[in-house]
């Protein structure tokens, strides 16, 4: 069994790290294989002032570029 543990701090060794890190370790003891994604390592920006271009496709029928630049992933929904 695999469990994946995401931890959201604004610092980069936080408590939040912290106790994902102890209940992963606690899975582990248990068989689990388990895995940490740190938010802090990324650069994950707020939406602000779009005109909502990861959805054009489905609203306006054609493909825009998002105007955000940052680490989170652009994609549009099925």
């Amino acid at each position: 069994m695999n469990a994946l543990g995401i931890a959201f701090s604004a610092r980069r060794k936080g408590n939040c790290l912290d106790c994902v890190e102890y209940v992963l370790t606690k899975l582990r003891d248990h068989g689990f294989e388990t895995s940490i994604v740190n938010a802090y390592e990324y650069s994950i920006t707020p939406y602000s002032h779009c005109n909502y271009e990861c959805f054009a496709r489905s609203l306006r029928g054609a493909d825009e570029k998002c105007p955000i630049h940052d680490d989170a992933p652009r994609s549009s929904p099925k």
